[in-house]
């Protein structure tokens, strides 16, 4: 057994302000990199922000490959 670090536990609750943009959901110059998550560009807060940055990655990697499958 591992022991524990902190006896306490620490909840943070974090919101976006208007002047902050999300980390980008791929790297162009990087092939098949993708990334998805409650810190990536999306709609809505952390929890919509998760889902909705891999739903948009999701829809990426599907146009890609229908791109590749109609070339």
């Amino acid at each position: 057994m591992v022991p524990r670090v902190s006896k306490v536990a620490v909840v943070q609750a974090i919101k976006w302000t208007m002047h902050q943009r999300g980390l980008p959901t791929h790297l162009p110059k990087i092939v098949n990199c993708f990334f998805a998550g409650d810190w990536c560009r999306g709609a809505g807060q952390l929890s919509e922000l998760s889902f909705s940055s891999a739903y948009d990655v999701c829809q990426q990697i599907i146009k890609k490959q229908a791109a590749k499958n109609s070339a």
